[in-house]
């Protein structure tokens, strides 16, 4: 008492550029304000990467605005899912991409960059060719884990609706535990949910040989980087989703609350390995810019959050999707999803990244503690790691200060 602290001057954090531009791109964007003040952002953007061309057509960008690529989500979720109706047939002869010049992934626009970082989301089209797989090898490598691994799936779910496990380890065989979870959700009132299976990369089999070679591939650890505006990315958790028809919907939920980690900086792709034409097929919807929403978690306790009817969150999707295709949400982003009405399961791969030098969560001082549903997707490596330590534990998949050969 009495006695100031003594309190060694930290370096100031290094700013992460959300955006990152050349010096080109910048110049444009320059040139656009200067052209005319009233464009929108997304306007200047665009002209910034068609080039000086580009900024004198914003005004014409503008009044065509709902033509641009990537807008369609903006719509209201049932109104696009009207709109996508016509391509639904086209869909579901084979699940095909229509075929298009330059397909893959070839880096991030800066437009998708701010999309990202405005809405919390973005889709991404035909990414998994970059990782040297094909869509109907990924889907076949998903299958081949899925078929391993079924009873794990159903064991997480009963643990998560409250079986004990005593109960839960007396299952042996898929069939029993599928029946045990059918029964359960009879008794409580319950629709039959999806199931999830974590760490679908590892392993020995082929199918987690290829799952593997996409969750730690420098393709997808570089759009993780760029979405997040780091340097370093590690791959946090892989995870399957699979929605049988009649399977009900998907809570409004974010990653991060299910996570032991003290960090904003967490995305997650969702990779569709079947064809999703409509809000029938399952996909995922998400409440836009409620990564922003810093007074929910704040003022709301998990009581208080269920409602989120009054948030005014424009609810939207990245109808249709595709294999090959992928979303991206941030790891605060609300996100649900609608029953699976369909008649074909849907299944999607997912992989979640986060900006290396996370730390685990502290056990004193926290509001609430997160929620344990995806326990299974980090009780390897927590125990390894103190509370507020940085976590070392998860493979770096991308560094982009290490020279490129």
């Amino acid at each position: 008492p009495g006695k100031k602290a003594s309190v060694k001057a930290a370096a100031p954090p290094k700013a992460a550029a959300p955006l990152r531009l050349t010096k080109e791109q910048e110049q444009d964007i320059l040139s656009a304000f200067a052209e005319d003040i009233a464009l929108s952002l997304e306007d200047i953007v665009d002209a910034a990467e068609a080039g000086p061309a580009g900024a004198n057509g914003g005004k014409e960008k503008k009044a065509a605005a709902g033509k641009r690529e990537g807008r369609g989500g903006e719509e209201d979720a049932r109104t696009a899912a009207a709109a996508a109706a016509p391509r639904a047939s086209a869909s579901s002869e084979g699940g095909r991409r229509p075929k298009q010049k330059g397909g893959g992934s070839a880096g991030l626009s800066a437009k998708k960059m701010l999309e990202f970082e405005r809405n919390g989301h973005v889709k991404l089209e035909d990414v998994v060719g970059a990782c040297g797989v094909t869509e109907d090898e990924l889907a076949a490598a998903l299958d081949d884990v899925l078929e391993a691994r079924q009873l794990e799936a159903y064991k997480q779910k009963l643990r998560v609706f409250g079986v004990v496990q005593r109960e839960v380890d007396r299952q042996r065989t898929a069939e029993e535990a599928r029946d045990l979870l059918e029964q359960v959700c009879e008794d409580e009132g319950r629709e039959v949910p999806f199931l999830q299976l974590f760490h679908v990369h590892r392993g020995a089999t082929v199918g987690a040989d290829v799952l593997r070679k996409v969750a730690e591939s420098e393709a997808m650890g570089k759009l993780a980087s760029e979405l997040l505006g780091v340097d370093r990315v590690r791959l946090y958790q892989t995870a399957a989703f699979v929605k049988l028809p009649g399977h009900g919907e998907t809570a409004w939920h974010s990653d991060l609350n299910t996570s032991p980690m003290d960090t904003n900086g967490m995305l997650t792709f969702w990779l569709p390995l079947t064809p999703i034409p409509d809000l029938d097929h399952a996909p995922l919807e998400f409440a836009t810019g409620s990564h922003r929403d810093f007074a929910l978690p704040y003022w709301h306790t998990n009581e208080g959050m269920e409602d989120l009817g009054s948030r005014g969150y424009p609810i939207m999707h990245h109808l249709p999707l595709y294999p090959g295709d992928c979303t991206a949400h941030h790891g605060w982003l609300l996100h649900s999803s609608p029953p699976n009405l369909s008649p074909r399961p849907r299944k999607a791969l997912t992989l979640s990244y986060v900006a290396d030098g996370v730390r685990r969560l502290a056990e004193e001082g926290l509001r609430r503690k997160p929620d344990d549903e995806d326990l299974e997707g980090y009780a390897d490596w927590l125990p390894g790691v103190k509370p507020g330590a940085v976590i070392k534990a998860l493979p770096l998949v991308f560094d982009a200060r290490k020279p490129r050969s």
